[in-house]
């Protein structure tokens, strides 16, 4: 007897993609909205390619959607400092020299769990089964050797997620863990006082270094995309830690076009010049921080400065939570941040290696501990 799949169809324009699939996903995350993949598109991101793969039930209504890209990736993203540097004198002469080619499941700039969408009711190990022949099928297309199913985040329920892409052949792996605030002050002050004295005396220090800085938070930022591009791109090449996609000013205008008042930059002004600036997309009661950008990549205090400007953006936008972001981990969590573990699923299509990649990636991946700060005071 013939296994049961789902049907489904590839697609490579996001203006082409059904529109019962946009309707699955619209009210659970902005990432997974047409005017958020239209945005990716119009962006043009360097070395990135898009693909949008639906499934359809019996009746040919769509019941799954999930975008994917390949990209040409770092094997050794998460890996210690010494290795990445002497990759880095190897590329000087070689650039693509330990990159490959990867498909993805999910969108390159945000984390999302799971990267896709199901309607209520469908049978996870059908759809898994279907997307992993689908995902094999696509990466041979676009030659890509590694399939990766990204972010499962472990304050989301992904045990069930994890058995099945186990059965299925995936390696479950560790991927760079994310960074949440609860917002639950009424007043940037009420987030003060609850520190500790410690963290908060420590945050005060730094702001007396930046008496002469000050913000403010627009929606509508087109006008200043090649600014802001330049000063990300002042970040993205100084950066030590993840680097993957390469931003353009073509992203910031369709972001600040398409996104509308869900998309914030704030810029930050150091004697009335534009010295800082981060931007912001508001998802349903989340608020997430994707990028910052500044005139000179240093460190300094006005880091510090910029995340506590965050945290009050997002209490004066009233939503429940903040994400963070990848990096500067020991930096997010002096602000409270807590930390939570990423795993993603990873297969290659050529099927009898695929038991080389768990012992490959522990050869590869550096982890780092983050002790659990008390930042906040015991409550009464």
């Amino acid at each position: 007897m013939k296994k049961k799949t789902l049907g489904y169809s590839f697609y490579v324009k996001v203006d082409d993609v059904p529109e019962g699939a946009w309707k699955i996903g619209t009210h659970r995350s902005i990432t997974m909205t047409f005017n958020f993949w239209k945005t990716l598109e119009q962006a043009k991101l360097k070395d990135i390619d898009y693909s949008y793969l639906v499934f359809f039930d019996e009746f040919e209504q769509p019941v799954a959607f999930v975008p994917s890209y390949t990209i040409r990736t770092d094997l050794a993203i998460f890996s210690s400092s010494y290795l990445k540097n002497t990759l880095g004198s190897i590329r000087k002469i070689f650039p693509n020299f330990f990159t490959l080619k990867i498909l993805e499941c999910g969108s390159p700039i945000t984390i999302n769990t799971p990267q896709f969408v199901t309607k209520d009711g469908l049978d996870a190990s059908l759809f898994l089964e279907s997307l992993k022949k689908s995902l094999t099928r696509l990466a041979i297309k676009k030659r890509s050797l590694l399939i990766v199913v990204r972010d499962f985040e472990s304050n989301k329920d992904i045990n069930s997620f994890a058995s099945i892409f186990s059965k299925l052949g995936f390696a479950w792996l560790p991927a760079l863990p994310n960074t949440y605030l609860d917002i639950k002050w009424r007043s940037i002050d009420d987030y003060h006082n609850a520190m500790r004295s410690h963290y908060r005396n420590k945050l005060f220090k730094h702001f007396k270094r930046n008496k002469n800085v000050h913000y403010e938070v627009i929606d509508n930022f087109e006008h200043l995309s090649e600014t802001l591009c330049t000063q990300w791109l002042n970040i993205h090449h100084k950066a030590k830690e993840l680097k993957r996609e390469v931003l353009n000013p073509r992203f910031y205008t369709a972001i600040s076009n398409n996104l509308g008042s869900q998309s914030k930059v704030i810029l930050y002004y150091q004697d009335n010049v534009l010295i800082a600036h981060v931007l912001l997309v508001k998802d349903n009661e989340m608020l997430r921080w994707l990028y910052v950008g500044r005139n000179r990549s240093e460190a300094n205090s006005l880091y510090f400065y910029i995340i506590d400007t965050i945290i009050e953006t997002a209490i004066q936008m009233d939503v429940s939570k903040l994400e963070m972001g990848l990096t500067t981990y020991p930096i997010k969590t002096d602000f409270g941040a807590e930390i939570t573990p990423v795993n993603m699923a990873i297969r290659v299509t050529i099927p009898f290696v695929n038991f080389l990649l768990k012992p490959i990636f522990k050869l590869l991946y550096s982890a780092r501990e983050y002790p659990k700060k008390r930042v906040f005071k015991q409550k009464n």
